[in-house]
Protein backbone atom coordinates (compact mmCIF):
# COMPACT_ATOMS: atom_id res chain seq x y z
CA UNK A 1 0.00 0.00 0.00
CA UNK A 2 1.66 3.22 -1.11
CA UNK A 3 1.71 6.21 1.19
CA UNK A 4 1.63 4.16 4.41
CA UNK A 5 4.33 3.32 6.96
CA UNK A 6 3.91 0.78 9.76
CA UNK A 7 5.09 1.80 13.24
CA UNK A 8 5.70 -1.02 15.77
CA UNK A 9 4.51 -0.08 19.27
CA UNK A 10 3.53 -3.09 21.39
CA UNK A 11 4.04 -5.89 18.85
CA UNK A 12 6.92 -6.07 16.39
CA UNK A 13 5.74 -9.44 15.06
CA UNK A 14 2.28 -8.08 14.24
CA UNK A 15 3.85 -4.96 12.72
CA UNK A 16 6.05 -7.04 10.40
CA UNK A 17 3.11 -9.26 9.41
CA UNK A 18 0.80 -6.33 8.66
CA UNK A 19 3.49 -4.39 6.81
CA UNK A 20 3.98 -7.41 4.56
CA UNK A 21 0.24 -7.52 3.89
CA UNK A 22 0.05 -3.77 3.26
CA UNK A 23 3.12 -3.78 1.03
CA UNK A 24 5.00 -1.16 3.02
CA UNK A 25 7.92 -0.82 5.41
CA UNK A 26 8.26 -1.02 9.18
CA UNK A 27 9.89 2.10 10.58
CA UNK A 28 10.07 4.30 13.68
CA UNK A 29 10.78 7.40 11.62
CA UNK A 30 8.41 7.92 8.68
CA UNK A 31 9.46 10.98 6.72
CA UNK A 32 6.51 11.30 4.37
CA UNK A 33 3.33 9.63 3.16
CA UNK A 34 -0.36 9.91 3.84
CA UNK A 35 -0.60 7.58 6.84
CA UNK A 36 1.39 6.06 9.70
CA UNK A 37 -0.20 2.80 10.81
CA UNK A 38 0.64 2.18 14.48
CA UNK A 39 0.50 -1.50 15.41
CA UNK A 40 -0.20 -1.70 19.10
CA UNK A 41 -1.29 1.26 21.21
CA UNK A 42 0.31 2.73 24.33
CA UNK A 43 1.79 5.91 25.82
CA UNK A 44 5.16 5.07 24.24
CA UNK A 45 3.66 5.95 20.86
CA UNK A 46 3.23 9.62 21.83
CA UNK A 47 6.54 11.04 20.46
CA UNK A 48 6.11 9.17 17.19
CA UNK A 49 2.54 10.41 16.79
CA UNK A 50 3.70 13.96 17.44
CA UNK A 51 6.51 13.64 14.88
CA UNK A 52 4.03 12.37 12.28
CA UNK A 53 1.65 15.26 12.90
CA UNK A 54 4.47 17.79 12.50
CA UNK A 55 5.18 16.25 9.07
CA UNK A 56 1.53 16.25 8.03
CA UNK A 57 1.20 12.45 8.25
CA UNK A 58 -2.14 11.14 9.51
CA UNK A 59 -2.09 8.45 12.19
CA UNK A 60 -4.07 5.23 12.55
CA UNK A 61 -3.99 3.03 15.65
CA UNK A 62 -4.45 -0.74 15.47
CA UNK A 63 -5.52 -2.08 18.88
CA UNK A 64 -4.78 -5.67 19.90
CA UNK A 65 -6.09 -7.43 22.99
CA UNK A 66 -3.24 -6.59 25.36
CA UNK A 67 -3.48 -2.89 24.44
CA UNK A 68 -7.16 -2.79 25.32
CA UNK A 69 -6.55 -4.67 28.59
CA UNK A 70 -3.88 -2.19 29.71
CA UNK A 71 -6.02 0.81 28.81
CA UNK A 72 -9.15 -0.74 30.30
CA UNK A 73 -7.57 -1.56 33.66
CA UNK A 74 -5.16 1.39 34.08
CA UNK A 75 -6.77 4.86 33.84
CA UNK A 76 -3.40 6.64 34.11
CA UNK A 77 -2.00 4.53 31.27
CA UNK A 78 -5.10 5.26 29.20
CA UNK A 79 -4.82 9.02 29.82
CA UNK A 80 -1.29 9.08 28.35
CA UNK A 81 -2.23 7.42 25.06
CA UNK A 82 -1.92 9.98 22.23
CA UNK A 83 -4.76 11.10 19.96
CA UNK A 84 -4.98 9.26 16.62
CA UNK A 85 -6.89 10.19 13.48
CA UNK A 86 -8.35 6.69 13.06
CA UNK A 87 -8.79 3.68 15.31
CA UNK A 88 -8.89 0.08 14.09
CA UNK A 89 -9.11 -2.98 16.31
CA UNK A 90 -8.70 -6.72 16.10
CA UNK A 91 -12.20 -7.88 17.10
CA UNK A 92 -15.65 -6.65 18.15
CA UNK A 93 -14.73 -7.60 21.72
CA UNK A 94 -12.04 -4.91 21.69
CA UNK A 95 -14.29 -2.48 19.82
CA UNK A 96 -16.84 -2.73 22.63
CA UNK A 97 -14.19 -2.16 25.29
CA UNK A 98 -12.81 0.91 23.51
CA UNK A 99 -16.30 2.34 23.17
CA UNK A 100 -16.61 2.40 26.96
CA UNK A 101 -14.16 5.31 27.12
CA UNK A 102 -15.26 7.04 23.96
CA UNK A 103 -12.94 5.55 21.34
CA UNK A 104 -14.77 4.66 18.13
CA UNK A 105 -12.89 1.88 16.33
CA UNK A 106 -13.44 -0.09 13.13
CA UNK A 107 -12.92 -3.87 13.25
CA UNK A 108 -10.40 -5.48 10.91
CA UNK A 109 -9.56 -9.06 11.78
CA UNK A 110 -5.81 -9.75 11.62
CA UNK A 111 -4.05 -11.88 9.02
CA UNK A 112 -1.20 -14.38 9.26
CA UNK A 113 1.87 -14.00 7.07
CA UNK A 114 0.50 -16.48 4.58
CA UNK A 115 -2.74 -18.33 4.05
CA UNK A 116 -2.53 -21.93 5.21
CA UNK A 117 -4.11 -24.89 3.44
CA UNK A 118 -5.90 -27.80 5.09
CA UNK A 119 -3.49 -30.28 6.65
CA UNK A 120 -3.75 -33.74 8.12
CA UNK A 121 -3.92 -33.56 11.93
CA UNK A 122 -0.77 -34.49 13.85
CA UNK A 123 -0.53 -36.12 17.27
CA UNK A 124 0.11 -33.24 19.72
CA UNK A 125 -2.27 -30.84 21.43
CA UNK A 126 -0.48 -27.54 20.86
CA UNK A 127 -0.61 -24.81 23.50
CA UNK A 128 0.89 -21.33 23.14
CA UNK A 129 2.51 -20.34 26.44
CA UNK A 130 4.78 -17.29 25.99
CA UNK A 131 4.91 -16.11 29.62
CA UNK A 132 4.72 -19.10 32.01
CA UNK A 133 6.24 -17.24 34.96
CA UNK A 134 4.70 -13.81 34.41
CA UNK A 135 2.78 -12.00 37.10
CA UNK A 136 -0.90 -12.62 36.54
CA UNK A 137 -0.43 -15.79 34.46
CA UNK A 138 -2.17 -14.20 31.45
CA UNK A 139 -2.11 -17.41 29.37
CA UNK A 140 -3.25 -19.59 32.29
CA UNK A 141 -0.11 -21.71 32.32
CA UNK A 142 -0.92 -23.31 35.70
CA UNK A 143 -4.43 -24.27 34.62
CA UNK A 144 -3.18 -25.59 31.27
CA UNK A 145 -0.64 -27.81 33.02
CA UNK A 146 -3.33 -29.20 35.32
CA UNK A 147 -5.60 -29.90 32.34
CA UNK A 148 -2.78 -31.61 30.44
CA UNK A 149 -2.26 -33.95 33.39
CA UNK A 150 -5.87 -35.11 33.07
CA UNK A 151 -5.85 -35.73 29.31
CA UNK A 152 -4.38 -38.94 27.93
CA UNK A 153 -2.78 -37.29 24.90
CA UNK A 154 0.63 -35.71 24.25
CA UNK A 155 0.96 -31.93 24.54
CA UNK A 156 3.43 -29.54 22.94
CA UNK A 157 4.10 -26.26 24.75
CA UNK A 158 5.65 -23.43 22.72
CA UNK A 159 6.32 -19.71 22.90
CA UNK A 160 8.73 -19.33 25.85
CA UNK A 161 12.49 -19.67 26.15
CA UNK A 162 12.04 -22.20 28.94
CA UNK A 163 9.35 -23.59 31.22
CA UNK A 164 9.69 -24.04 34.99
CA UNK A 165 8.03 -27.47 34.75
CA UNK A 166 5.82 -29.44 32.42
CA UNK A 167 3.67 -32.57 32.88
CA UNK A 168 5.14 -35.91 31.83
CA UNK A 169 2.99 -36.04 28.66
CA UNK A 170 4.29 -32.69 27.37
CA UNK A 171 7.34 -31.57 25.43
CA UNK A 172 8.91 -28.12 25.21
CA UNK A 173 9.29 -26.64 21.71
CA UNK A 174 10.72 -23.37 23.01
CA UNK A 175 10.38 -19.87 21.63
CA UNK A 176 9.81 -19.84 17.87
CA UNK A 177 9.57 -17.43 14.96
CA UNK A 178 6.17 -17.04 13.24
CA UNK A 179 7.47 -19.16 10.37
CA UNK A 180 8.61 -21.90 12.76
CA UNK A 181 5.23 -21.87 14.51
CA UNK A 182 3.47 -22.17 11.15
CA UNK A 183 5.56 -25.25 10.36
CA UNK A 184 4.87 -26.64 13.83
CA UNK A 185 1.12 -26.75 13.17
CA UNK A 186 1.72 -29.89 11.11
CA UNK A 187 2.34 -31.72 14.40
CA UNK A 188 -0.90 -30.57 16.04
CA UNK A 189 -4.17 -32.47 16.26
CA UNK A 190 -5.77 -29.38 17.81
CA UNK A 191 -4.80 -26.29 19.80
CA UNK A 192 -5.65 -25.44 23.39
CA UNK A 193 -5.43 -21.68 23.88
CA UNK A 194 -6.52 -20.25 27.21
CA UNK A 195 -6.10 -16.57 27.98
CA UNK A 196 -7.40 -14.13 30.60
CA UNK A 197 -7.94 -11.52 27.89
CA UNK A 198 -7.26 -11.51 24.18
CA UNK A 199 -8.18 -9.85 20.92
CA UNK A 200 -8.52 -12.26 18.02
CA UNK A 201 -5.41 -14.46 18.00
CA UNK A 202 -3.53 -14.74 14.72
CA UNK A 203 -2.35 -18.19 15.75
CA UNK A 204 -5.94 -19.35 16.10
CA UNK A 205 -6.86 -17.84 12.75
CA UNK A 206 -3.97 -19.62 11.04
CA UNK A 207 -4.96 -22.89 12.73
CA UNK A 208 -8.53 -22.54 11.43
CA UNK A 209 -7.18 -21.95 7.92
CA UNK A 210 -5.37 -25.28 8.25
CA UNK A 211 -8.55 -27.08 9.34
CA UNK A 212 -7.55 -27.49 12.99
CA UNK A 213 -9.90 -27.08 15.94
CA UNK A 214 -9.01 -24.54 18.64
CA UNK A 215 -10.30 -24.96 22.18
CA UNK A 216 -10.62 -21.41 23.53
CA UNK A 217 -12.12 -19.88 26.68
CA UNK A 218 -13.68 -17.02 24.69
CA UNK A 219 -16.27 -17.72 21.95
CA UNK A 220 -14.38 -16.52 18.89
CA UNK A 221 -16.09 -17.31 15.62
CA UNK A 222 -15.55 -20.95 14.62
CA UNK A 223 -13.50 -21.84 17.72
CA UNK A 224 -14.58 -24.49 20.24
CA UNK A 225 -15.66 -22.60 23.35
CA UNK A 226 -15.05 -24.05 26.82
CA UNK A 227 -14.61 -21.95 29.95
CA UNK A 228 -14.26 -24.51 32.76
CA UNK A 229 -11.59 -27.20 33.31
CA UNK A 230 -14.27 -29.90 33.08
CA UNK A 231 -15.64 -28.68 29.73
CA UNK A 232 -12.12 -28.19 28.34
CA UNK A 233 -11.09 -31.73 29.32
CA UNK A 234 -14.29 -33.13 27.78
CA UNK A 235 -13.51 -31.43 24.47
CA UNK A 236 -9.87 -32.57 24.49
CA UNK A 237 -10.99 -36.16 25.15
CA UNK A 238 -13.52 -36.03 22.30
CA UNK A 239 -12.05 -37.73 19.17
CA UNK A 240 -13.89 -35.23 16.93
CA UNK A 241 -11.75 -32.41 18.33
CA UNK A 242 -8.69 -34.09 16.83
CA UNK A 243 -10.15 -34.49 13.35
CA UNK A 244 -10.19 -31.90 10.56
CA UNK A 245 -12.80 -29.19 10.85
CA UNK A 246 -15.10 -30.03 7.94
CA UNK A 247 -17.36 -27.02 8.47
CA UNK A 248 -17.30 -23.75 6.54
CA UNK A 249 -14.91 -22.10 9.03
CA UNK A 250 -11.52 -23.02 7.48
CA UNK A 251 -12.63 -21.65 4.11
CA UNK A 252 -14.20 -18.63 5.82
CA UNK A 253 -10.94 -17.70 7.54
CA UNK A 254 -8.85 -18.27 4.43
CA UNK A 255 -11.06 -15.74 2.67
CA UNK A 256 -11.78 -13.16 5.38
CA UNK A 257 -8.36 -13.12 7.04
CA UNK A 258 -6.11 -13.32 4.01
CA UNK A 259 -3.37 -10.66 3.68
CA UNK A 260 -5.25 -9.34 0.63
CA UNK A 261 -8.46 -8.93 2.65
CA UNK A 262 -6.53 -7.21 5.44
CA UNK A 263 -5.00 -4.73 3.00
CA UNK A 264 -8.35 -4.04 1.32
CA UNK A 265 -10.18 -3.50 4.62
CA UNK A 266 -7.52 -1.22 6.10
CA UNK A 267 -7.34 0.81 2.89
CA UNK A 268 -11.13 1.30 2.88
CA UNK A 269 -11.07 2.60 6.46
CA UNK A 270 -8.14 4.96 5.91
CA UNK A 271 -9.89 6.43 2.88
CA UNK A 272 -13.31 6.74 4.48
CA UNK A 273 -14.61 10.12 5.77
Amino acid sequence: MTGVSVIPVTSTIHAETFAQALGCEVTLNPQSGAWAFFVGVGPQAAPFVEACKLRGIKTAAYWIGSDSLCAFTQPDYRARIPVFDKHICVHARIQNELAQWGVKAHVVWPCPRKVGETQKPGKYIGTYQPTPESEGDIYLFEQTVQIARQVDKPFLFYGAQTYPYLPSNAIDAGRLTPEEVSNLYGQFSCILRLCKHDGHPVGGIEAKMKGLHIVENYPYEGFLFADTPKSIIMLLNDPMTHENDKSEWPRFYRHVCSPQAFKRNVWQILNSP
